[in-house]
């Protein structure tokens, strides 16, 4: 078992954020002592694991905690999802990389290339490992207009 600042300092990820996983029943600690302290366990610890792969695809957490709470998730499925979405991500930052330093080496054409999607690539998958049918469209959902301060 570990002490949530332990895992906070093995997965990089802050105190707050695993406080505020708990808080919205993303990632329960394993146990909790009398005195308070959550404790992880490896189970969880792997479960944090989908969640920051998931995060890495910027997937809102409200998104992650209903795939990975869905009664048909497969994780070998949605690890394999994750991969191909990894892949795709990769390969439009070669090709924003490879722009970026072409520009400095003084090509002055213009081109937006690397910034269009591929036709009939979805964005995402809502369906990564959820046990729906594979390469359904993953749609982001708008939080809506920002409010403006002022």
């Amino acid at each position: 078992m570990m002490t949530v600042h332990e895992v906070s300092r093995l997965a990089g990820v802050s105190v707050r954020a695993l406080h505020h996983y708990d808080a919205i029943g993303l990632l329960k600690p394993s146990r909790v002592t009398e005195a308070g302290y959550r404790l992880y366990d490896e189970d969880a610890l792997s479960r944090l694991q989908e969640i920051l792969l998931f995060r890495e695809l910027e997937f809102p957490l409200g998104e992650i905690k209903r795939i990975l709470d869905s009664p048909g998730y497969d994780r070998r499925q949605a690890l394999c999802d994750q991969r191909e979405l990894l892949k795709l991500k990769r390969e439009k930052l070669t090709k924003l990389i490879s722009l970026t330093e072409n520009i400095l080496k003084g090509d002055d054409s213009v081109n937006f290339s690397a910034f269009r999607r591929r036709r009939n690539t979805p964005r995402r998958r809502s369906a990564v490992g959820a046990g729906r049918p594979h390469g359904a469209n993953m749609r982001r959902r708008s939080p809506g207009p920002t409010p403006r301060r002022g």
